[in-house]
């Protein structure tokens, strides 16, 4: 299903219209969001009914079956609008274990597809991702990315953070689509993911990739890092809503890169 609404993404994608809005909240939507959203949400009604679901551009709808949805119908709405080819689709169901839970992402552009099922390894187009502590080109390279509208003191530690992070591991970006960002440290395409405060929409497919590639993932609360090995969906609270700050590694490099971060919020400036 998220394959075939992809197609309908590139078509807007491949086409001359950018046509856009912007919410409430100052971010960008398309009718392609709307869309594939109430797409996915029938699709869920239809065979989950019991879930809970919660996405980006509706309200959460409360089920009973301890399973939760999460659903970005464009992650790289910015991307999207703008014709650069990286941007995804998402839907992710977790439970309280890997049994039933299941994450995809799909770039349409690109037709890479990255999924877990039960957290049995994560994939791409059905190949086993090679999650490697291994540098490539000798570089170790984070993407580093931050939600200034729930932390206001990102805007300017995430500059700092780049500027520190190039200057002693060797390369720090952020790609504007959080999701395909943790995928590509699942699949050892880079080498870790600093997300200062993503809502669950944004956060939780990827971090389920990770942790299916046998990855490291790390929660600071009050400036304080620790690891963590809970279930996914637990981590954005009762009401599956919180913003959360998070770090996503291979293991071997995690905590010296968590050792040079500390406490993200002294890296805004005064």
């Amino acid at each position: 299903m998220i394959e075939e609404l992809g197609k309908d993404a590139k078509a807007y994608f491949d086409s001359s219209s950018n046509h856009n809005e912007q919410k409430s909240d100052g971010s960008v939507v398309t009718k392609i969001d709307q869309d594939t959203e109430a797409a996915i949400r029938a699709f869920v009604a239809e065979h989950f009914p019991n879930d809970t679901v919660v996405g980006e551009e509706d309200d959460t709808v409360y089920g009973t079956s301890g399973f939760v949805w999460y659903i970005d119908p464009i992650d790289g709405t910015d991307n999207f609008v703008r014709k650069i080819p990286f941007f995804a689709i998402t839907a992710t169901r977790l439970g309280p274990s890997a049994e039933d839970s299941f994450s995809v992402i799909h770039n349409p552009i690109s037709g890479q597809t990255f999924a877990s099922l039960m957290e049995d390894g994560s994939y791409e187009n059905e190949h086993l991702c090679n999650h490697t502590a291994d540098t490539i080109g000798g570089r170790i390279f984070i993407d580093v990315s931050g939600n200034s509208k729930t932390y206001p003191w990102t805007m300017t530690a995430r500059a700092n953070l780049w500027k520190g992070i190039y200057q002693k591991f060797g390369k720090c970006s952020s790609y504007h689509c959080a999701l395909l960002g943790l995928a590509y440290v699942a699949a050892g395409r880079l080498d870790g993911y600093l997300s200062l405060g993503h809502k669950p929409w944004d956060a939780a497919a990827g971090l389920y990739l990770v942790k299916s590639a046998g990855g490291a993932i790390s929660v600071c609360t009050d400036g304080v890092w620790q690891r963590y090995t809970g279930a996914i969906k637990d981590l954005f609270g009762e009401q599956h809503d919180s913003s959360v700050i998070t770090f996503a590694s291979h293991p071997d490099i995690h905590d010296e890169i968590l050792d040079f971060i500390g406490d993200p919020e002294k890296w805004a400036d005064e």
